[in-house]
């Protein structure tokens, strides 16, 4: 008798069973497997969304901000330490040359954001002197009449910008005000100075 073109059932074909979604060759998924995968990839992408939200929400909006005033709108303290005919106002900067074996100091008025919930930490003054016979000796901070930092050093030679760390952010209540040192030896060398700007960062507390 000739036998049936297909394969005849037999028990142990019980044990060749497997679950909903297996491919042998494992190269392959069904569509249901597909779509539970899918699941699992959208409730991961959510939960990862509500956490950035919840950080960004927490953490309040990113803010920094750096305010500056041109050196043009410098004071200088002693006006018998130069003569008239060697100080202007540029718009480059406040140009001057200093008197030779003599020192002065030049004040600024950075605009100031007198929050409590914004300060400074850093602090910049940008300058120019013709010489290393005329220099920077020193910069100091100001809170209104309150002194809160003093930075000393020797910066001369060409234009330098210094920053100065208050080490902290710290609020300006009454207007932050910089004053910068300056001094002229006494060699036939250039007393020249030029500043150009004094800046102050201010950022979230």
């Amino acid at each position: 008798m000739r036998s049936a073109p297909w394969r005849l059932y037999k028990p142990q074909d019980r044990c060749t069973a497997r679950p909903p979604g297996f491919v042998p060759n494992g190269n392959t998924m069904t569509k249901e497997g597909i779509m539970k995968k899918i699941i699992v990839l959208r409730r991961i992408f959510l939960v990862f969304a509500v956490a950035l939200t919840a950080t960004l929400v927490l953490a309040g909006p990113a803010h920094a901000t750096w305010q500056w005033v041109h050196g043009n709108s410098g004071h200088i303290e002693y006006k018998d330490r130069f003569t008239n005919d060697n100080r202007f106002e540029f718009g480059w900067g406040l140009d001057f040359n200093l008197n030779s074996g003599t020192f002065n100091w030049v004040h600024f008025a950075v605009p100031t954001i007198a929050s409590t919930t914004q300060g400074v930490r850093y602090i910049k003054v940008r300058f120019y002197t013709g010489s290393v016979d005329a220099w920077v000796s020193a910069i100091h901070i100001y809170d209104g009449v309150n002194k809160v930092k003093v930075q000393e050093g020797s910066w001369s030679n060409g234009y330098k910008t210094v920053t100065v760390d208050l080490g902290y952010v710290r609020s300006f209540t009454y207007g932050l005000g910089v004053s910068v040192q300056i001094k002229a030896g006494v060699e036939s060398m250039s007393h020249r100075i030029i500043f150009v700007g004094a800046g102050a960062n201010f950022v979230n507390k």
